[in-house]
């Protein structure tokens, strides 16, 4: 199995003139489907991957950060980044979840990153559903243990 290893993730941000050292594992040895999440390189072969994404398929995917993988999390439905839903309904993710890691999900506006409408989260911790009752396009932020943040889907509310 190819893994892959970036020299230079993880190692830190830049902000105007100045790095800051801030070392993470984020992207140690991540498989190749999961750097691909948000990755793109022009070659296709350097996907790594035995069936290549198409840039529309890179371009639709959740936008999903490494830290879902490296908890062993995997989104199982619904597998494209923008949903529509009408007024009223609810939206739900499942999960493949082996180590029943505690998932929640927040519908926010999208520039609002602090407030947002909790999600249900299953029993079993495999469904995250969040209930739409407002229209207009939101954004489902999601979380892991401890918080950490693990992506987010899009859905037009109409």
């Amino acid at each position: 199995m190819v893994k892959v290893s970036p020299p230079t993730w993880d190692a830190g941000h830049v902000s105007g003139d100045t790095f800051t050292k801030e070392y993470e594992s984020s992207y140690l040895l991540t498989p190749p489907e999961v750097f691909v999440a948000d990755h793109m390189p022009d070659d296709p072969k350097w996907q790594l991957l035995d069936a290549p994404l198409s840039q529309g398929d890179f371009i639709r995917q959740p936008h999903l950060e490494p830290e879902l993988a490296a908890l062993d999390l995997r989104l199982v439905e619904p597998l494209r980044a923008r949903h529509s839903v009408r007024r009223g309904d609810s939206l739900a993710l499942r999960f493949a979840n082996p180590h029943g890691f505690r998932i929640t999900g927040s519908v926010r506006e999208l520039q609002d990153h602090e407030h947002g409408q909790r999600c249900e989260t299953s029993e079993d911790r495999t469904t995250v559903t969040c209930e739409l009752p407002e229209a207009g396009r939101r954004a489902i932020a999601l979380f892991g243990p401890e918080g950490v943040y693990l992506g987010r889907i899009y859905v037009d509310v109409g």
